[in-house]
Parts: C-alpha cells; sequence; structure tokens
C-alpha cells in the first residue's frame, strides 16, 4: 500500500476547519470506545460499526470544509482528498474484520493524532476479535465440562474432563477437577467399603456392648466388693498398728529374754540326753520284767495244771468219802442188826467211820472251794499277767519312741541352742525393723482408707460406665441404620474400584477385657436425632 500518510498537506495543518472536522473525528471514536466499555460490548461489529460512522462524519465534514475554504489551493484539495479517501479505505478494511492495516502514528498535528487513534481503535478490535473467539471456545469447553459434571453429580465417578490444551486456566481447572474425581472416587470407593464394614461391626458392636455391659456390672459389684474390704482392711490395719505397737515392746522382751532361752535350751539338751539315757534303761529294765513276767505266766500256767490235778485227786478222794459214807450206812444198818444180836463193837466202828467219811467229804468239799478260788485267781493272775506283758510291749514301744524323740529333742535343743544365739542377734534388727514396719502400717493405713475411696469413686465410675455403654449400644443401633442407609445411597455411585463386604465376628471371640476399659460416652450421644441427608 502506498504511504499516502506520510504527511498531510499544510492545508490540513494550518486550515482551522480541517482540524475542526478532525478534532469531530477523535471525539468520535473515544466516544465510541468509551461507550462500548461502559455497555460491555466489545465486539468487533459494534465498533467497527461505530468507527466506520465516525469516520464518515469526519470525511463529511473535512469535505465540507475543503469546499467552502476557497482560498485552498487546487493542489492541496487533490493532496486532501486522496488523504480522506485513503483513510476512509483503511477505515473500510478494519469494518470488514481486516486488522493487519497500518497508521502513522508519529504525525504531529490533527493528522497524527487521527493516525494514533485509528491505530488504538484497530489494537482494540482485533484483541476483541481474539476475546470473541476465546470465550466462543471456553462456552464450548464449559458446556463440555458442564455435560461431565451432571454425569459425576449423577454418580458416575469414572467420568474425567477433557482439555486439549487450547486455553491454559481451563486445562488447568480440568486437571485439577480431574484430580479432584479421581480423589472423590477413591473416597466413595473407601466409603462404600467402610460403610460395608460398619454395617458388620457395629453388628458386632451390639453383641460386644451387650458382654461389655455385662463385665461392666459384674466390675461394679466387684468394685462394691472391694470398697467394703477396703474398709475392713483400713480397720484392720489400724488394729494391725496397734498390735505391732505391742510386738515391738515384745520384740524387745523376747531380746532380752533370748539369753536365758539359749540357757534352758542349753539345760533342755542335757535333759534331754539324760532323758535319753534313762529312756534306754528303761527299755532294759523292761525287757527284764517281760522276761519276768513271761516265766511267772509259765509259772501260773504249770500252777493251773496242777491245780487241775488235784482237783482230779479231790474228785477221787469225794468219790471215795462218798463209798466209805456208803459203806458206813450199810455197816450202821448192819451195826443195828448186830445190837439185837448184842454185838455192840461192831455199831461203834461203823459209827466211828461213819463220821470220818463225813469230816473227809466235808474236807474234800472245802479242798473243792479252795482249789476253786486258787483257781479263779490263777487264771485271774494269769490274764493280768498276758495284759501286762501286752501293756509292757506298748509301753516299751512307747519308751522306745520316747527314747528316739528325746534323742531328736536333744539334736534339736542343740539346734535351739544355736538357733536362739542367733535369734537373739536377729530380735535387735528386728526390734529397729519393727519400728520401720510401724511406720509403714501407718502409711498402709493412710493408702488404705485413700484406696477406699478411690474404689468407691471407680464403683460409680463403673455404674456410670454400665449406663454409658447402654447409650453406646443405643447409639450402635443407630450406627448400624445410619451405615445402612448410607451403603445404599452409595450404591448409586459407580467407582472402577470395587470392596468386599467383611465377615462379622462371633460374639465370643471379643474379648471382654479388651473392652472394659472403654471410655464412657456422653448422654447426649445416645439421644442423638439421626442427621438429615
Amino acid at each position: 500500500m502506498t504511504d499516502s500518510t506520510s504527511a498531510l498537506p499544510n492545508a490540513l495543518q494550518s486550515n482551522r476547519p480541517f482540524g475542526f472536522a478532525i478534532t469531530i473525528m477523535l471525539v468520535g471514536v473515544a466516544a465510541v470506545a468509551l461507550a462500548a466499555v461502559a455497555l460491555g460490548d466489545l465486539t468487533p461489529e459494534l465498533l467497527g460499526v461505530g468507527v466506520v460512522g465516525v469516520v464518515a462524519t469526519g470525511t463529511t465534514a473535512m469535505l465540507i470544509a475543503a469546499v467552502s475554504d476557497a482560498r485552498t489551493a487546487p493542489r492541496e484539495r487533490d493532496e486532501l482528498r486522496e488523504t480522506i479517501a485513503d483513510v476512509a479505505d483503511r477505515t473500510a478494511t478494519l469494518e470488514d474484520g481486516t486488522y493487519d492495516v497500518s497508521f502513522q502514528t508519529d504525525g504531529d498535528g490533527d493528522s497524527g493524532a487521527l493516525e494514533a487513534s485509528l491505530a488504538s481503535i484497530r489494537d482494540q478490535l482485533a484483541a476483541s476479535e481474539q476475546t470473541d473467539q476465546s470465550l466462543t471456545n471456553l462456552e464450548e469447553m464449559v458446556e463440555t465440562h458442564a455435560e461431565t459434571t451432571r454425569s459425576v453429580a449423577d454418580g458416575n465417578l469414572t467420568q474425567r474432563f477433557d482439555h486439549p490444551g487450547s486455553h491454559d486456566v481451563v486445562d488447568e481447572l480440568a486437571g485439577n477437577s480431574n484430580e479432584m474425581i479421581a480423589e472423590i472416587e477413591e473416597t466413595f470407593a473407601t466409603l462404600k467399603s467402610f460403610s460395608g464394614e460398619v454395617v458388620t461391626y457395629s453388628h458386632e458392636l451390639n453383641t460386644s456392648m451387650e458382654t461389655v455391659r455385662a463385665e461392666g456390672d459384674r466390675t461394679s459389684e466387684a468394685l462394691t466388693e472391694v470398697v467394703e474390704d477396703n474398709e475392713e482392711q483400713h480397720e484392720q490395719l489400724r488394729t494391725v498398728a496397734a498390735e505391732m505397737e505391742s510386738f515391738s515392746t515384745t520384740i524387745e522382751e523376747i531380746a532380752a529374754t533370748a539369753s536365758e532361752v539359749a540357757d534352758t535350751a542349753d539345760r533342755t539338751a542335757r535333759a534331754g540326753q539324760e532323758g535319753s539315757q534313762a529312756a534306754s534303761d528303761a527299755i532294759n529294765g523292761m525287757d527284764v520284767i517281760d522276761a519276768e513276767t513271761k516265766r511267772t505266766l509259765e509259772e501260773i500256767e504249770r500252777l493251773e495244771a496242777e491245780a487241775e490235778q488235784i482237783d482230779d485227786l479231790v474228785d477221787s478222794i469225794s468219790n471215795i468219802a462218798e463209798q466209805t459214807n456208803m459203806l458206813a450206812l450199810n455197816a450202821n444198818i448192819e451195826a443195828s442188826r448186830s445190837v439185837d444180836s448184842g454185838e455192840q463193837g461192831f455199831s461203834a466202828v461203823a459209827d466211828e467211820i461213819q463220821n470220818l467219811s463225813e469230816e473227809v467229804y466235808d474236807s474234800v468239799k472245802s479242798v473243792e472251794e479252795r482249789l476253786e478260788t486258787l483257781r479263779g485267781r490263777a487264771m485271774s493272775a494269769a490274764e493280768e499277767v498276758r495284759t501286762s506283758r501286752e501293756r509292757i510291749d506298748e509301753s516299751t514301744d512307747d519308751v522306745e519312741n520316747a527314747a528316739s524323740a528325746l534323742e531328736e529333742i536333744a539334736t534339736l535343743a542343740e539346734q535351739t541352742n544355736n538357733g536362739v544365739q542367733e535369734i537373739s542377734a536377729a530380735t535387735q534388727q528386728q526390734a529397729a525393723a519393727t519400728e520401720e514396719v510401724v511406720v509403714l502400717v501407718e502409711t498402709a493405713a493412710e493408702t488404705s482408707n485413700e484406696t477406699a475411696t478411690t474404689s468407691a469413686r471407680a464403683a460409680r465410675r463403673a455404674s456410670a460406665q454400665a449406663d454409658a455403654l447402654s447409650h453406646v449400644a443405643h447409639s450402635a443401633t443407630v450406627l448400624t441404620e445410619h451405615a445402612g442407609e448410607l451403603n445404599a445411597h452409595l450404591e448409586r455411585y459407580d467407582t472402577e474400584s470395587g470392596y468386599e463386604l467383611p465377615e462379622a465376628r462371633a460374639a465370643d471371640d471379643v474379648d471382654p477385657e479388651a473392652v472394659s476399659t472403654a471410655t464412657p460416652v456422653p448422654d447426649s450421644i445416645g439421644d442423638a436425632e439421626p442427621a438429615s441427608r
């Protein structure tokens, strides 16, 4: 293109009507630009129409000024017409959307200002068209992203935003959104797994809570017993403290009498040895007595045998006496017959025989009675001797045991003597230790009192914990319901990763001690209403 705008004619620079026309054009262009900015409409069509209108108005004004200026030379008027026509052509080019038109922006005067204004308008139109194209592309990408967003909102978390790289901000937004959707997908997959676990383990929790609550009741009862035992222990410790005071005094007395005990133990050892010797002598004497008793028993047995022989002899004598008596009776009968015949001597002899037989019979009876008495006494003596032998045998065993015991006593007495010497030294140390024990017992009594107080608080807390566990059980039930609802809601979201529902453990697998220390749940948890979804 011919650069006809290198310099405007001098007439244009010096002629006031031309300057006025150019001023009108500049003001019009500025007004159009301000109006477009104010209305927020920077479309090339609007700016092009406005600028062309302003340029046309200014050109008309310049033509009128040129025609009315009679003093203007014909050559200058031709140059002015060419300049105006050139500006109009370039302005029309801008209106057609071609923005590679050049303007002379370093000129002087009104023409330079006009060129600069037109260059500024050209730049603004080019920028506006580029912005409009960017907005069109952006609208298309936003619509695509909106469709993806609606799909994600409908539960398809596998969708992702496409970002072809045509817009840095949109690309960055799409990349961030894809990362966010990926995180949401992973979160929802985790939530699905977690909700399944919550459903499973909440059932287990219900069962466990029943076990824990029962354990809590037993713990509360046990703590109540502990409180009672601690109170009793506290009283016992006070009693022990008093007894330890008395024991301390006794230890001192024991220390004082330890030497006497040692002497007594020594005498006991000697007496034990003497007793052991005496027991040995007694055993020997009993052996002699046993032998003599045995011989006595044998003599008594022989006496019984002889008494039986005498008894047999007495029986024979008794029989003879009876026969003699019978003969005497017969003799008396014969004698009475002899009396009738006058023979008195035979009768006297018969009477004498009868008297003797009666005396023999009486003597035999007396001997039998005495033999019977002697036999009874012999039998009693034999029985007593047998009993004595048995008793002697038992006594011998007892004496032997006593001898062994005395020997052991003698040994133990000697050991006791040594032990008492050690006790004498130990009691001194024990006396000092007892004083420390008294202090410890008093401290233990105070600690027991504090323990009783702490146990009472623990019992109250255990009772409160049992109540709290009831609330936990209720909360677990509510949690189960909510987890089931959550799981139902999560099923509508599609994720690439799946999950498996865990198996619930049996209630027997739950360790009551693992949960017996559970923190009590506030009352507000058990009474909480389900959150609105």
